[in-house]
């Protein structure tokens, strides 16, 4: 599929489902035809025109409310910068600022009405006109669209602690969508389960523009939590679903919460796709949770930058590291065993750093070391300070700018450390003449969180006699690391 061909798709692909469900909200049992989504989403296009928006912040929980503006944004050519809604005040002003964005739509129930210079439109005062269906969308709409245009900015936490506006056309999406499908065997027939942030790359790529791209439907539930676990396979029995795009802390949770016989049941008489990704999967849990419910789960391995690198699937000969590199992607290796990647969908440059600092030649630096074998691609490393916890990264450097700031301790470091639920947790080993009280603890989070936002919060904190450094004087985490587990 070339660049060329992804709106005609798009289109064909559309008047091919038009009176087909496409969306189904699982919390009120509202669902939606083809036609009558994208008239929703023509609709919001049409709030975004009228008030002469050119760049949109959006910081919404999942709802149909917020896929009605990433479809209207698409169609108006408006570009949008997607926020969780669970980050903390200072990440929302300083994206917002990085992105240069002066227009933002947002709920009522998120206290950040005091942003200076943002324009701020509540979701509760315009989302009435966005479900008047009286005007039936015109699929020509699709053929106007410009598929290489700059269409979203999502900010991802970077190593020095400033987030990255990483860039992107629909093609890349689409591109990038219709490709993993192809690889993981997706088609019209799958029936995705959406419960991941919608603000995040992966809720935004894999569960709406990879569904979309191949006339899939979605069925939108409530975002996983650890309450969501004990209700997790009513919405989906309830609403036939035989596709997930699962994190490892799901499957964690699920094999430590989960112990009715409903959803073992269901899953062993569904022909179920899952994949799995935005954190290394320990290979034990994905047996447990195979031989428990008799779904293979596919390690699939992408950067908000490159999209989708690799993926298992019931496609190929074996499961083995993340899987086989897939279509339009040329992999290639560092000395020093860093993935390099030269792709069709890469992303179109960060909107707030140099871009070529990030290349060598036509190759983007991934960060992570890895390497190749029968075609398999193995991940056994990370160049790139970062923590991955619950699928989400975190930036170590911008948690201790912000306790340096704050003047809650005097030396410290922040490092992740391997763990069964989250992938990763964050861990401050610090030098203190005596053990931090837990009413310490707790209101160094309580910064973290009002600042940072809950991601960011320190899982658990280790009082130590010194620093220990490396040759280059850099403090030696590994060594960190390796003592927290032997404590």
């Amino acid at each position: 599929m070339t660049r060329k061909n992804l709106i005609n798709q798009l289109h064909k692909t559309y008047l091919a489902q038009t009176s087909q469900n496409l969306l189904t909200d699982s919390r009120d049992g509202q669902s939606y035809t083809w036609q009558e989504f994208f008239t929703i989403g023509q609709n919001a296009g049409k709030f975004l025109h009228e008030q002469q928006i050119d760049k949109v912040a959006i910081i919404l929980k999942n709802s149909v409310d917020l896929l009605a503006l990433y479809m209207g944004a698409l169609l108006e050519g408006v570009c949008i910068i997607p926020i969780d809604p669970v980050k903390g005040k200072a990440e929302i002003e300083e994206i917002l600022s990085e992105g240069k964005c002066e227009t933002l739509i947002t709920s009522t129930s998120l206290k950040i009405s005091d942003l200076a210079g943002v324009k701020l439109y509540h979701i509760e005062q315009i989302r009435a006109n966005f479900y008047h269906l009286n005007k039936e969308f015109n699929p020509q709409r699709i053929l106007d669209i410009d598929g290489n245009k700059l269409y979203s900015i999502t900010f991802t936490s970077g190593t020095s602690g400033k987030p990255k506006g990483v860039m992107h056309s629909i093609n890349n999406l689409l591109g990038a969508g219709r490709d993993f499908a192809d690889a993981m065997g997706f088609n019209n027939q799958h029936r995705f389960y959406h419960n991941l942030p919608m603000t995040y790359m992966a809720g935004m790529l894999n569960l709406f523009w990879m569904p979309i791209s191949i006339g899939a439907s979605i069925v939108i539930g409530n975002r996983f939590s650890v309450m969501e676990t004990l209700r997790f396979w009513k919405p989906i029995i309830k609403y036939n679903v035989n596709a997930f795009f699962f994190i490892p802390t799901i499957i964690s949770l699920l094999m430590k919460v989960d112990k009715g016989e409903k959803g073992v049941e269901y899953c062993r008489k569904t022909a179920i796709t899952a994949g799995i990704g935005t954190a290394p999967l320990d290979q034990n849990l994905r047996h447990s949770f195979t031989e428990k419910y008799g779904v293979e789960l596919y390690e699939s391995y992408g950067l908000s930058e490159t999209l989708f690198i690799s993926t298992n699937s019931k496609l190929n000969d074996r499961i083995k590291g993340v899987g086989k590199i897939v279509n339009n992607i040329d992999c290639r290796f560092a000395e020093d065993g860093e993935i390099q990647i030269k792709n069709l969908w890469n992303f179109l440059g960060y909107y707030n750093l140099d871009t070529e600092a990030f290349y060598q030649g036509e190759y983007f630096t991934t960060g992570d070391l890895g390497f190749l074998e029968e075609g398999y691609l193995t991940i056994n490393g990370r160049k790139k300070d970062l923590i991955i916890r619950g699928g989400v990264n975190i930036s170590p450097a911008r948690i201790e700018r912000t306790l340096q700031q704050s003047g809650e301790l005097k030396e410290f470091v922040i490092a992740g450390v391997k763990d069964d639920v989250t992938g990763e947790k964050t861990v401050c080993f610090y030098i203190n003449e005596t053990p931090l009280e837990k009413d310490q603890q707790k209101n160094i989070n309580r910064l973290l969180g009002s600042e940072l936002g809950k991601d960011y919060l320190v899982d658990d904190f280790m009082l130590i006699k010194e620093l220990p450094r490396n040759t280059n004087g850099k403090v030696d985490k590994k060594r960190l690391q390796n003592n927290y587990k032997n404590k």
